[in-house]
């Protein structure tokens, strides 16, 4: 939501699992969507949560969660 700092969301995920990182993106696509990306400690931690956040609510935001295609190498 528009509404939400990086502190905010920092807040929410963190009830979830230890994050990593969190990038907010300030370009927004066709529809107007901002883009978050989190990064999570563990691959099956990851996956996990995402299957669990996927189409849950932050306000009165939808959120649509998706895993990486490609792993980012560390």
């Amino acid at each position: 939501p528009e509404s939400y700092e990086s502190k905010k969301i920092w807040n929410f995920f963190k009830r979830y699992t230890n994050i990593m990182e969190l990038v907010i993106l300030v370009k927004r696509d066709k529809q107007g969507h901002k883009f978050w990306f989190v990064r999570f400690e563990g691959r099956y931690e990851a996956r996990m949560l995402a299957l669990k956040l996927d189409k849950t609510f932050i306000g009165n935001q939808k959120l649509m969660v998706n895993t990486p295609r490609f792993e980012k190498g560390v």
